[in-house]
């Protein structure tokens, strides 16, 4: 999750490299919305400009970002099992890291990337995100990544988490994807992410890795 406050100032900034990469990569007569930032598609053309959204966000010093790490190698993390569902895990996850990343005070509006509803589920991501916040969250959205650049950049930072914990178990890491890892430990003086730990300079950045039978309570 990316907790922010000024959001003008966040997606004005990104919307901006998310232009310059579109300008240099884009096809005649192909769409904008086709294009975005995503660790999993980045390549050789596009690396640079992922560098880019790290150093800006490296450069926010309101930046707040929390990674909840569900690593099903480690025995006893059983998502479904412990949630019922796919969908019950998000709901519960989702609730767990963001209703532990809320100061007493706070007031926000989450913006999630989507996922589909379970036509037999009678329970709304955005319904529970309120309800289970207990009057912290505002409202509650979700919606296709391609219409946010601040999901994107979630999306980036997260790889660069899970590349760290798959780095062992990866044969042939793509080097692309590891440059952009690097890019982003060296903003926090960090060797790995692959633990649980949290940074605060240049702004605030954790990784919480879930522990076996901890679904909703405090890391």
């Amino acid at each position: 999750m990316l907790k922010i406050t000024d959001v003008g100032l966040w997606h004005d900034g990104l919307n901006r490299i998310l232009d310059r990469m579109v300008s240099k990569i884009a096809t005649p007569g192909s769409k904008r919305v086709s294009y975005e930032f995503r660790f999993a598609s980045v390549t050789t053309n596009t690396v640079s400009f992922h560098e880019e959204i790290i150093d800006f966000f490296l450069a926010q010093q309101d930046g707040y970002f929390c990674a909840l790490v569900v690593d099903k190698t480690v025995p006893g993390i059983e998502p479904i099992q412990a949630c019922g569902s796919t969908w019950e895990a998000l709901i519960k996850y989702s609730l767990t890291l963001i209703g532990h990343n809320i100061n007493a005070g706070e007031k926000v509006s989450i913006v999630a990337d989507n996922f589909q509803k379970p036509r037999n589920s009678p329970k709304y991501y955005e319904r529970e995100m309120v309800a289970g916040l207990q009057g912290r969250a505002l409202n509650a959205v979700m919606v296709e990544s391609s219409a946010s650049v601040l999901l994107q950049l979630v999306d980036v930072l997260l790889g660069c988490v899970i590349s760290d914990f798959k780095a062992a178990r990866v044969q042939n890491p793509d080097a692309t994807k590891r440059q952009l890892a690097e890019r982003l430990r060296r903003g926090y003086g960090a060797a790995t992410f692959a633990h649980g730990r949290t940074w605060r300079n240049p702004n605030y950045f954790s990784v919480w890795p879930l522990r076996p039978n901890h679904l909703i309570g405090h890391p």
